[in-house]
């Protein structure tokens, strides 16, 4: 394989000011300060990882979902039904809304290729109680293509399992405050940050 056919093969990761990463502000400026693109990782997964859902982890991507409604948001398996007045009240239009429940868990990672395929630009948001890295890796190359943003909740006890993700947290509520772990960030560093605007729910 030639130089020239082997840098433009999709599973080459490719460096360089024209390569970095679309972002866009979390909304908390603390919070970006910590992400090397200030902002969330676009064209990529970030992985989010709680002791159990409600503590204020929708929250934290309202202010990105509003910036890239326009695009459409797809919420797959979510183990609660959004409140749409809440939505509303954050800036959603919820006609920019999608919600799909798969009938089985395994059925989750078609349901986000076919999102993505589908939407070029758009943003996912998806539960996933099992899913394996080629899986994964897969997912996160389609991603890349579509120019998407996905945003995978995961259980705590899959935390150090391989992933291409671009963007590990790990979010836990501490008084009134929501913490934000940063367990992994490629082209970054780990940290903490505590996000006090984020009082509580989900």
């Amino acid at each position: 394989m030639s130089l020239e056919a082997l840098i433009a093969h999709s599973k080459v990761w490719k460096l360089g000011r024209q390569q970095q990463w679309q972002s866009v502000s979390t909304g908390f400026a603390e919070l970006d300060r910590c992400l090397p693109g200030a902002g969330w990782p676009r064209r990529a997964i970030t992985e989010v990882f709680v002791d159990h859902y409600g503590i204020g982890e929708l929250r934290l991507f309202m202010p990105a979902l509003t910036q890239l409604e326009q695009y459409g948001i797809t919420w797959i398996a979510p183990p609660y039904i959004p409140y749409a007045p809440a939505l509303v009240r954050y800036g959603l239009t919820l006609q920019n809304i999608l919600m799909i429940q798969p009938t089985t868990e395994k059925d989750i990672p078609w349901a986000i290729e076919q999102v993505v395929h589908a939407h070029r630009g758009s943003t996912v948001l998806a539960w996933l109680q099992v899913i394996n890295n080629t899986v994964l890796r897969r997912l996160q190359l389609i991603i890349e293509a579509q120019q998407a943003w996905a945003v995978f909740f995961r259980p705590i006890a899959a935390l150090h399992e391989k992933s291409p993700a671009a963007l590990k947290l790990y979010l836990s509520r501490q008084a009134e405050c929501l913490s934000v772990e940063i367990v992994k960030c490629r082209g970054g560093k780990p940290g903490c940050v505590k996000l006090a605007e984020l009082g509580g729910g989900g």
